[in-house]
């Protein structure tokens, strides 16, 4: 079993100088199935941050996907062009990793399983500004 880090390349940042990932095998693509990926969960800061504070992190190579669709995500919005959700990128990395297309079925049940949490949300949201708009008089 490999290990590698789904992050995206990033530009040097003066602010949180990270050492440069090692390079990923491409022998390890060619065997997704023993692939295992590190998914960061939190906001683009937050990710930042846990990657510079892990030097263990650091050591990974890194799996970057590639011809990134526009995010599906509605909670926070993308900052950037390419910014997915942590539940997005690892869909994506599964798809590209296994060669599925956007017909395949893994792929279409997890994009339906997150775009029905997507609805879900802002069906609670809704729900809740309605809660607490005053009525009209």
């Amino acid at each position: 079993m490999h290990t590698a880090l789904l992050y995206p390349a990033t530009a040097p940042d003066p602010q949180l100088p990270l050492l440069a990932p090692p390079a990923l095998p491409g022998a390890w693509l060619a065997q997704p199935q023993q692939l295992r990926l590190v998914v960061l969960d939190g906001t683009w800061r937050k990710s930042r941050k846990m990657l510079y504070l892990n030097p263990a992190l650091q050591q990974l190579p890194r799996l970057a996907l590639h011809d990134v669709p526009a995010g599906r995500y509605v909670i926070r919005k993308a900052h950037a062009p390419g910014q997915l959700s942590s539940f997005e990128a690892a869909a994506l990395a599964l798809a590209q990793l296994h060669g599925w297309s956007d017909c395949h079925p893994a792929w279409r049940a997890l994009m339906q399983s997150f775009d029905h949490a997507m609805a879900h949300h802002q069906q609670l949201q809704a729900q809740h500004r309605a809660k607490v708009q005053p009525p009209e008089v």
